[in-house]
């Protein structure tokens, strides 16, 4: 479960939160040395995995909210073939 709670005020519109993660301690020494290796933070890139784990689930969810939708489907062969794709 997610406890986030805002911390502080970024504009009137964005909040900052705080989320804790337990790390086995195999990951966390490959976070601590990839972080001294590039000079970016952990928290660089714990919201760049959130991100994009995040912005690959949502593209799944759209795909399967698609494939739900029972219009017309024509076979990827026939679209190979249209377009000169054919081997």
């Amino acid at each position: 479960m997610l406890n986030a709670k805002p911390n502080r005020k970024v504009s009137k519109t964005a909040e900052i939160t705080t989320l804790g993660l337990r790390l086995d301690v195999d990951t966390a020494t490959r976070l601590l040395r990839l972080c001294e290796k590039t000079g970016h933070t952990k928290s660089y890139y714990a919201k760049k995995a959130l991100r994009d784990f995040l912005e690959e689930q949502e593209d799944y969810l759209l795909a399967i909210e698609a494939l739900k939708d029972k219009g017309k489907r024509i076979p990827i062969e026939d679209v190979m073939k249209r377009y000169g794709l054919e081997s």
